[in-house]
């Protein structure tokens, strides 16, 4: 949950982002795509942050345990699909992206489709790629990078 020490407006840095300025403030229910239950990947780490933050984090992977296989699954709005596939994969989540009609879409730091990015904001979807939602959250919050499982700065 947002608190009034967050930043009503979160702004890109660095020219990375397709969307100058990305409200964070009404997100409450993030969707990670790619979730993962391996500690040293993002796709564990970054969640887990998220939802030591007061974010409510919905799995969504076809091969794991516990998690939707797809958003339209979820069968609750969705404010935020994050993220953690590879670029190429990316245009296979757009119809299912799409149909869940998030606020926000963000593509995790090493991905980037173009083609998807266009189509999204189309629908009036914001979107940010290469970045890490982690790291950004922190340094909007003014905190210390966090590190990783392994003890490694989380790179932004």
């Amino acid at each position: 949950v947002w608190t009034a020490a967050r930043p009503r407006w979160f702004s890109s840095r660095g020219g990375t982002t397709c969307c100058s300025l990305v409200s964070l403030n009404e997100v409450h229910t993030i969707a990670v795509v790619g979730i993962s239950d391996k500690s040293a990947k993002a796709g564990c780490y970054v969640p887990a942050y998220l939802a030591e933050q007061g974010f409510r984090i919905v799995g969504v992977s076809p091969t794991l345990p516990g998690a939707f296989a797809r958003l339209q699954d979820v069968g609750e709005p969705i404010d935020l699909v994050l993220l953690f596939r590879r670029s190429e994969d990316v245009p296979g989540h757009l119809d299912d992206i799409l149909a869940v009609h998030p606020r926000i879409v963000w593509m995790q730091l090493g991905i980037r489709n173009d083609e998807v990015t266009a189509a999204l904001q189309s629908a009036g979807i914001e979107v940010v790629f290469d970045r890490c939602l982690m790291v950004d959250h922190q340094a909007a919050r003014n905190q210390p990078p966090r590190q990783n499982r392994q003890g490694q700065q989380a790179q932004p």
